[in-house]
């Protein structure tokens, strides 16, 4: 029987669970303010907590489309060109983040629309 040493451990996955939960406690925050500033852009003049289900509904849906999306983009850019991939999967976000410049504040439902 031959023994063979242990593979060295990389630094990056040792702390590939502080970095995981220090991902998630800032996306928490992150949320959290962007969600106050949609829902006072949305609905000026009522208070966050009565439309919570709306933006929770926001969070669920954009968690999930990430969720799965990144599977069927990784799959992508294991087929083809990773820097074609890259440029793309970079601008597609932008022009979404342009896109919602353009919602029309204090509309309620319309600019409720306007996110999805």
């Amino acid at each position: 029987m031959i023994l063979r040493p242990k593979p060295e451990i990389s630094p990056i996955r040792r702390l590939w669970p502080l970095i995981f939960a220090n991902g998630a406690h800032g996306m928490t925050f992150g949320f959290l303010i962007v969600m106050l500033a949609v829902s006072n852009m949305i609905w000026p003049s009522e208070p966050f907590d009565l439309h919570a289900a709306e933006l929770g509904s926001i969070i669920t849906i954009r968690t999930w489309v990430l969720a799965v999306s990144g599977m069927i983009v990784g799959r992508i850019v294991d087929l083809h060109n990773r820097k074609i991939q890259l440029v793309i999967s970079t601008a597609i976000p932008g022009l979404a983040f342009i896109a919602v410049g353009f919602v029309p504040a204090g509309l309620g439902f319309l600019s409720f629309i306007g996110f999805f």
